[in-house]
């Protein structure tokens, strides 16, 4: 990454690298840190906050987490800080880029993805190892709010179909979400009795017709359908 940098990228990263050294010293003077070696610095001695680049107790953190490494230098702690700047300064650069060419102002994880595939170098420093491990993590989280949606939706529909309880058990038994099936025989026969008793209320033949200036029977849903 860094031979891919021009002279004056170079420059400017070796000026701020210069800057830090220099707070460095200055902090470390003022707080009267010492050590036992020159230029060594203590873990519990406050600190100056590193200015724009990446958090010198993050620089540490990383490096504590190699066993053989039991301390680390104060100009040490800001030449790691300088090169993580450089380092993720050309990544995002030429992942935006990438980001670029397929129309889009977001820098997505494929874009990552074609930058360490497209640089052998990175892929020999571990970083294809990194994005397969960052996709399956992300695939992982992607399918557990895909299951549960489902689950959320699956809950709406019982509780959409439970208030048709008796419709369905009038019906027939129906899957969850569809309509209960019309028994057509019991439909049909209490079609043709309603009509027929219909049609004798207005003849003035059925059992109690029209008799006393009533009108015509009227017969229920229920009933007409055989449900009664």
């Amino acid at each position: 990454m860094w031979k891919a940098l021009s002279d004056e990228e170079k420059a400017v990263y070796q000026k701020q690298a210069a800057e830090l050294l220099a707070a460095e010293k200055e902090a470390k003077a003022a707080a009267g840190e010492g050590g036992d070696e020159p230029g060594e610095v203590s873990e519990a001695a406050p600190r100056q906050q590193l200015p724009a680049q990446v958090p010198a107790a993050w620089v540490r953190k990383l490096v504590g987490l190699d066993k053989d490494i039991s301390r680390c230098t104060g100009e040490a702690v800001a030449a790691l800080s300088a090169v993580a700047d450089v380092f993720l300064g050309a990544m995002c650069a030429k992942a935006a880029a990438v980001a670029r060419g397929s129309k889009r102002r977001t820098v997505r994880l494929d874009d990552l993805e074609r930058v360490v595939k497209g640089d052998r170098r990175l892929g020999a420093a571990g970083l294809g190892a990194v994005m397969a491990a960052v996709g399956a993590e992300a695939a992982r989280e992607e399918a557990a709010k895909a299951e549960a949606k489902a689950e959320a939706k699956e809950a709406g529909e019982g509780a959409s179909t439970g208030g048709s309880g008796g419709e369905a058990g009038a019906g027939g038994d129906a899957p969850p979400g569809k309509k209960p099936r019309l028994d057509k025989a019991k439909a049909g026969a209490g079609t043709k009795a309603g009509d027929k008793a219909a049609a004798e209320g207005a003849r003035g033949k059925g059992a109690k017709g029209t008799e006393a200036g009533k009108g015509p029977k009227t017969i229920s849903i229920q009933k007409a359908f055989g449900l009664a």
